[in-house]
């Protein structure tokens, strides 16, 4: 496996324009395609827009993990949750799409968000900022060809 690219998202706005670009042409620096990569964040950023908003307050733990997490990258080496994990057989384009529609239906929710499983409770900015993290993590494992 090659080495990644490192990306950096300011807002979920940016994600899409790399996407695009990648579905151009794209040679791949980690085993998930550009479809399975785009299902596997389009399924994250469902959850964050359409889940309850957390009611239980931030642990002591949740607030170092946070801390912790949001000071640095996406971590390495972390397997992706049972039902995070897509199918081989996905297609590019049709997968990009429902990640372009997952990211507008985020961009439309507000307020408080879901409990993450690991970092805790995270406002609608927290999730953001995660998932310009998770995406850049993800998206770094292909290189555009053009």
């Amino acid at each position: 496996m090659s080495e990644r690219r490192v990306l950096d998202f300011a807002s979920i706005q940016e994600i899409m324009p790399e996407v695009d670009r990648l579905l151009s042409g794209y040679k791949p620096l980690g085993t998930w395609t550009l479809g399975q990569t785009c299902n596997h964040l389009a399924k994250a950023i469902r959850y964050s827009a359409d889940s309850p908003a957390a009611t239980e307050p931030a642990t002591r733990e949740h607030e170092m993990i946070r801390t912790r997490f949001f000071r640095g990258r996406f971590p390495d080496n972390r397997p992706a949750p049972e039902g995070m994990i897509p199918r081989p057989d996905l297609e590019d384009a049709a997968e990009v799409e429902k990640l372009r529609e997952a990211i507008e239906r985020f961009k439309l929710a507000s307020g408080a968000g879901p409990l993450h499983p690991v970092i805790g409770p995270l406002t609608h900015e927290d999730w953001e900022r995660f998932h310009c993290m998770h995406a850049a993590h993800h998206l770094g494992f292909k290189a555009p060809i053009s």
